[in-house]
């Protein structure tokens, strides 16, 4: 199993998450217990639209990069070519299927350039921004 790699990172910064990352998982932020977590558009109570993708894998609680827009790849994955990709509903993956997100369908957050090279961007879902507490 190869680590998912991400190249040409623009929009970044770095902070810290709540949960353990690794490279390419998606990131937003928890309006609710006001804190970056993996994104989860699912959760109908909570839901946490992608507003970021880690750069690297980061432990729980630790400062990690964060990045906007960047190319993903992931030799391990198995996306279709020329297909969206959506935050998915089970927190930090990525899918081609949309969740929603309190009845408000997902924005995609990438395209599939082949099954295991992605170009994502994050700079859309901005619903719920983070505020200077990060």
């Amino acid at each position: 199993m190869s680590a998912p790699e991400v190249q040409d990172p623009t929009g970044r910064l770095t902070a810290t998450v709540q949960t353990t990352v690794l490279p390419g998982d998606p990131v937003g932020w928890d309006p609710l217990n006001r804190r970056l977590d993996k994104a989860d558009p699912d959760a109908s109570a909570n839901p946490i639209l992608a507003q970021f993708v880690a750069v690297e894998g980061g432990n729980a609680g630790a400062p990690v990069r964060l990045c906007r827009q960047c190319v993903l790849i992931n030799p391990d994955a198995s996306w279709t070519a020329g297909k969206p990709l959506y935050p998915s509903g089970s927190g930090g993956a990525l899918t081609h299927s949309y969740a929603s997100a309190g009845g408000i369908r997902v924005n995609a957050i990438g395209f599939t350039v082949s099954t295991g090279l992605a170009i994502i961007d994050c700079s859309g879902n901005l619903l719920t921004p983070p505020t200077a507490e990060l």
